[in-house]
């Protein structure tokens, strides 16, 4: 039987609108699995969490772009998010275009392979609703949500410099979207073997 190893990178992103011709991103957020580390136990693997969150406190958005794509292009990575397919890839792509970055890069991008966790909600559970949201969706299947922002108040956040609540509200996406998908992690597996049409057994490393 032939086996198909992915790393899992899961993404979100915080913009100042839902146009990336006049709005911009603010916040990147990366969540990987240390699963190489010595110490690392399998049935523990939520101690191996690694998180990264960059905001334009620090950073350009052409230095978040360029953070974001050294995760997103790493060799049989696998990317995860909520609504990522329709809204986060092609925001970072549009961006970093408007950025002048490589549009060789930026068209290997779209080549990897993607799970977005609204498609997989609205194909399996929820067919008649093709806009639920992140957290009534989290709330209805049980997991605990711990997220009193949300993304319409990003812009206002931005303009008033509070980024510690942005990446609050960025970290609690990146983990909602993270139990989401062990939730529905066997139903995330049938949905990427029909997308990318896959005749082997897939297999996410670290998990």
């Amino acid at each position: 039987m032939q086996y198909l190893k992915l790393t899992p990178v899961f993404l979100d992103i915080e913009t100042t609108g839902l146009s990336p011709l006049n709005d911009e991103i603010v916040a990147v957020g990366i969540r990987t699995i240390d699963f190489k580390t010595k110490q690392y136990n399998p049935w523990e693997y939520e101690k191996f969490l690694d998180n990264k969150i960059l905001t334009r406190k620090d950073f350009s958005e052409d230095e978040l772009i360029s953070a974001a794509l050294h995760y997103l292009m790493r060799e049989g990575a696998c990317i995860i998010g909520y609504n990522v397919i329709g809204f986060d890839i092609p925001f970072i792509t549009a961006r970093a275009l408007f950025n002048k970055h490589n549009v060789r890069t930026l068209s290997l991008l779209r080549q990897q392979y993607r799970i977005d966790l609204m498609h997989v909600v609205t194909r399996y559970l929820l067919t008649n609703n093709r806009h639920v949201k992140l957290n009534d969706i989290t709330q209805f299947l049980g997991i605990e949500v711990n997220n009193q922002i949300t993304g319409k108040d990003i812009p206002d956040l931005y303009e008033k410099g509070e980024f510690e609540k942005i990446e609050e509200h960025c970290f609690n996406d990146l983990e909602n979207t993270y139990h989401l998908f062990m939730k529905l992690k066997d139903l995330c597996i049938h949905n990427l073997q029909r997308r990318y049409n896959l005749d082997c057994t897939v297999v996410f490393e670290g998990l």
